[in-house]
C-alpha cells in the first residue's frame, strides 16, 4: 500500500514538470475561457483591429458646439450646492443632459438632416438644461450669464419686449429672491423659445430651396430627355445642328452652358453673403438653386427667341449665336435667384447663433 502510495505521487510530480509552463509576458494575449478572445487585448495587438474597437463619433460643426455646451453644463450642475443635488429639477436636468448627448453621439440619418429633428431635440435640451442651472446655481454664475442672454433677446424679441425689460431690470439688482429667481429662469425660456422658433424658421426656409433646387433639375433633366427622345419637339434642333454637332444633344448642350454662367455668376453674387453658425447651410442652398435656374434660363430664352418675341434683329440661326445667347440667359438668371439671396441674408440676419442662445 504505501509503495503504491509513491508511485502515485511520483507520476503526479512527474506530470507537472513536464506540463507547459505559460509565458507571464503573454499572458494578456491569451484566450479566455470557453474559447472566447479579450477584444481589447486582440484590438492592442492587431493595428488593424484596433481601428475597428475604436469608438465611431459623428463629427459637424453643430454637434461639436453641442458637446461643448454640454461639457459646460455638466460642470456647472456639479458645482451647484450639496442640498441641491437631490432637487427635481437637478434631476430631471441630468436626465436631458444624458438624453442631448446621446443625440450628439447618434451618427446622422438622412430624415434627420432633412427636418433638423437631432438639432432642435439637442438644443431645446440645453436651454431646459440652462434654465434649470438659473434656478439653482448661485447668484454669480446667473449673473455672468445674464449680459449674454439679455444681447440675445433684444435681437430676437426686441428692445422693448416685457421678458428682455424683466432681466435687464434684474440685472441691475445686487440680490434676488425666490420669485426673482423664478422670473429670470421664465424670462429666459422665453428667450430661448424664440431661439428655437427662429431656427425652425430658417430650417424650413433651407428646405424650402433644396425642394425649388429639385424640382427645376427634375424639370430640367426632362426637357433633355424629350430632346433627346424627339430632336424636333422644342425647335432649337435646326439651330444646333451641323455637322460636326449632332442632334439629340441640343437642350443638353444648352443647359450645360445655362449651368456653367449661372455657376459663375453665382460665385460672384455668394461672395457678399455673409456665412452663418447655424447648422443650415442656407448660401449653400441658395447657389445650388442658381445651377437648375441658370439650365432652364437658357432654354426657355432661346425658345423665346426662336419663336421671335425678341424681335427680327435677334437670331439664334447658328451654332455661335445659341451658345453665346445660353451663356447670357442662364447669367441672367441672377435677376430672379438674387431676390431670394437677399432675402436669404434677411432671413439670416434675424437668427442668434445657435452657441450664444
Amino acid at each position: 500500500m504505501r509503495t503504491l502510495t509513491q508511485q502515485r505521487l511520483h507520476t503526479a510530480v512527474g506530470s507537472a514538470d513536464e506540463a507547459p509552463r505559460t509565458d507571464p509576458s503573454r499572458r494578456d494575449s491569451a484566450p479566455a475561457a470557453d474559447g472566447a478572445t479579450d477584444p481589447a487585448s486582440d484590438a492592442r495587438n492587431n493595428p488593424s483591429r484596433r481601428r475597428l474597437y475604436k469608438q465611431w463619433r459623428p463629427r459637424s460643426v453643430w454637434r461639436e458646439q453641442a458637446r461643448s455646451r454640454l461639457a459646460d453644463l455638466r460642470v456647472q450642475l456639479d458645482e451647484l450646492p450639496p442640498d441641491q443635488q437631490s432637487d427635481t429639477q437637478c434631476r430631471d436636468a441630468r436626465r436631458q443632459l444624458k438624453e442631448a448627448m446621446q443625440i450628439v453621439d447618434t451618427p446622422p440619418r438622412l430624415h434627420g438632416c432633412w427636418n433638423g429633428v437631432d438639432v432642435e431635440a439637442t438644443w431645446v435640451r440645453i436651454h431646459a438644461i440652462d434654465a434649470a442651472v438659473i434656478r439653482l446655481a448661485k447668484p454669480q454664475l446667473v449673473k455672468a450669464k445674464l449680459p449674454g442672454i439679455i444681447a440675445d433677446g433684444e435681437q430676437l424679441l426686441g428692445d422693448d419686449h416685457p421678458r428682455v425689460a424683466a432681466l435687464r431690470g434684474y440685472a441691475e439688482q445686487p440680490e434676488w429672491d425666490g420669485h426673482a429667481r423664478e422670473s429670470i429662469a421664465h424670462s429666459v425660456k422665453a428667450v430661448y423659445e424664440a431661439s428655437d422658433s427662429e431656427n425652425v424658421r430658417l430650417r424650413s426656409f433651407r428646405n424650402l430651396l433644396f425642394g425649388g433646387t429639385l424640382a427645376l433639375a427634375v424639370i430640367a433633366i426632362g426637357l433633355a430627355f424629350v430632346d433627346i427622345a424627339s430632336p424636333s419637339s422644342l425647335g432649337l434642333s435646326a439651330a444646333m445642328t451641323s455637322a460636326s454637332s449632332p442632334s439629340g444633344t441640343n437642350i443638353v448642350v444648352v443647359e450645360i452652358l445655362g449651368l456653367l454662367s449661372a455657376g459663375l455668376v453665382g460665385a460672384v453674387a455668394i461672395c457678399r453673403m455673409q456665412g452663418t453658425s447655424t447648422a443650415y447651410a442656407v448660401p449653400m442652398a441658395t447657389m445650388l438653386l442658381k445651377l437648375p435656374a441658370g439650365a432652364l434660363t437658357a432654354v426657355a430664352g432661346l425658345l423665346m427667341i426662336k419663336a421671335g418675341i425678341a424681335g427680327s434683329a435677334v437670331t439664334a440661326s447658328t451654332d455661335a449665336h445659341v451658345m453665346g445667347y445660353a451663356l447670357l440667359l442662364g447669367a441672367s438668371q441672377q435677376g430672379i435667384t438674387g431676390l431670394v439671396d437677399r432675402q436669404a441674408q434677411k432671413v439670416l440676419n434675424g437668427i442668434s447663433s445657435k452657441d450664444n442662445a
